[in-house]
């Protein structure tokens, strides 16, 4: 079972082909169309697709006004994109740690980490399970920060009720295969804020307001037809394939919930958790074993994340990282396996994947 299978099908390749024999490949009607119906997806006044989530995280970090020498607040315990956003504005990525339950952001040591060369907070939603955002934009709002939020793994999941991206001043969603929906590559920024949304429709395009008129350093972070036409289809399964990866979840707890094994933990503000990914704990001393007698078994898990950004070897040689900085994240970052939660797995392969998983436990 592979850990990524995307839900495709011959309506996204017509759409697609549409595209193609049009012959409008880039900058018409389809980016647009897809920017208004996520937005009135989320629950957004605005939205604006760009090329990756890496490139919608560092606009993000630009119309913030986050630059050298300033601090941005971000988990370790993430994708590299996180940070290194950060890192492209010449600004410092101070890592907090986590919440041992559900792998999110620490809204107590994300307080820990202000100083006066805060300038923002990026609360990952980590797997599909929104951070504890009341608090982390209280703690912005006490301290006239920008609140991003890294909404990368989190379409269609709510915080009592309330779509991802509706807390901070921005979030940012990423659409590669793995996640619920897919444009290949690509990702998008909604905000209520309509300066934001003039000036990243500018960055995104080479600091153009107007053909060849450049007034800011811009950059090619354009999203292309094709992409949103895929997208526009995708968005429209979306709420099926979040049902279909709830039901993946709830059977692997039903068959997962054994002695050595910690299954996702949900805080009580998730109202719909989007389970891009299907995340144990297991101990750490066990966990590399497992994995590997899972791929004998034809079943690929990941190790999501590890190591840590921290403890990334770029980031050691830059910053000097060591182990015990942030001692909850390290702890869950040698302990966790990421089973396949594909929206396209069928009951038999699910039985597979957790049969698989309980009797290699119990034989180590």
């Amino acid at each position: 079972m592979p850990f990524v299978r995307p839900l495709l099908g011959n309506e996204e390749a017509e759409a697609v082909a549409q595209v193609v024999r049009s012959g409008w490949l880039s900058q018409g009607e389809r980016v647009a169309e897809f920017e208004q119906k996520f937005a009135q997806y989320a629950g957004a006044s605005e939205a604006v697709a760009v090329a990756s989530g890496t490139a919608a995280l560092h606009m993000a970090m630009i119309v913030a006004g986050v630059g050298p020498g300033d601090e941005v607040i971000v988990p370790s315990f993430t994708f590299a994109a996180t940070a290194n956003a950060v890192l492209f504005q010449g600004a410092i990525p101070v890592f907090a740690d986590i919440d041992a339950s559900t792998f999110n952001i620490s809204v107590e040591d994300v307080s820990r980490r202000i100083t006066p060369r805060t300038r923002a907070i990026v609360p990952v939603h980590y797997a599909g399970q929104m951070a504890d955002v009341a608090g982390i934009v209280g703690i912005a709002r006490k301290h006239g920060l920008v609140v991003i939020e890294d909404a990368a793994e989190a379409h269609g999941a709510t915080y009592n009720d309330r779509h991802a991206g509706l807390f901070g001043d921005m979030a940012i969603f990423s659409f590669t295969p793995i996640k619920s929906m897919t444009t290949g590559e690509g990702g998008i920024i909604i905000t209520d804020n309509r300066e934001y949304v003039d000036r990243l429709k500018i960055l995104r395009n080479h600091g153009m307001d107007a053909p060849y008129h450049h007034i800011a350093l811009g950059y090619n972070y354009r999203m292309t037809e094709m992409q949103a036409a895929l997208g526009l289809v995708q968005l429209g399964r979306l709420d099926g394939v979040l049902h279909r990866k709830k039901e993946i979840a709830e059977y692997y707890n039903s068959r997962l919930n054994s002695e050595g094994i910690l299954l996702p933990a949900i805080a009580p503000t998730t109202t719909r958790h989007a389970y891009m990914l299907y995340t144990v704990r297991v101990p750490a001393t066990r966990r590399d074993a497992v994995v590997a007698k899972l791929t004998e078994k034809g079943v690929e898990a990941k190790s999501t994340y590890f190591p840590p950004v921290h403890l990334q070897p770029y980031y050691r040689q830059r910053f000097g990282f060591k182990e015990g900085t942030l001692p909850i994240t390290e702890e869950v970052a040698k302990q966790v396996i990421s089973l396949p939660v594909s929206a396209t797995l069928s009951d038999d392969e699910v039985e597979y994947v957790a049969r698989s998983f309980v009797e290699i436990l119990q034989r180590q």
